[in-house]
């Protein structure tokens, strides 16, 4: 007989962690050598929803680009997801969820 496994996968789009802030700053960073103005929080609302491709041409980064855009995102936030604070609330949450 197999053990049944329990398991639960997230994705951080902001749900658990506040990246909010992350993202206004890696894309500002990223700004200049991808040749787009600098974003606000206001920006970054309007368009959170909305698909990649139409991200991309909001901002003013070809198509192309995209992949490297998104792949130098990633890799600050590897470096910097420990860094960053749970949603407020949230911890308790997975701690029952964890319980169950």
């Amino acid at each position: 007989m197999t053990k049944k496994k329990s398991v639960i996968i997230f994705d951080l789009d902001g749900t658990l962690v506040d990246t909010r802030a992350f993202i206004i700053d890696a894309l500002n960073e990223l700004s200049v050598p991808f040749r787009f103005d600098d974003l606000d929080e206001e920006d970054v609302v309007r368009l959170r929803d909305t698909r990649s491709v139409h991200f991309l041409k909001v901002i003013g980064v070809p198509l192309w680009k995209g992949p490297r855009l998104i792949k130098r995102i990633q890799e600050k936030l590897s470096k910097e997801i420990e860094t960053m604070s749970f949603v407020p609330g949230l911890k308790d949450t997975l701690v029952v969820l964890k319980e169950r």
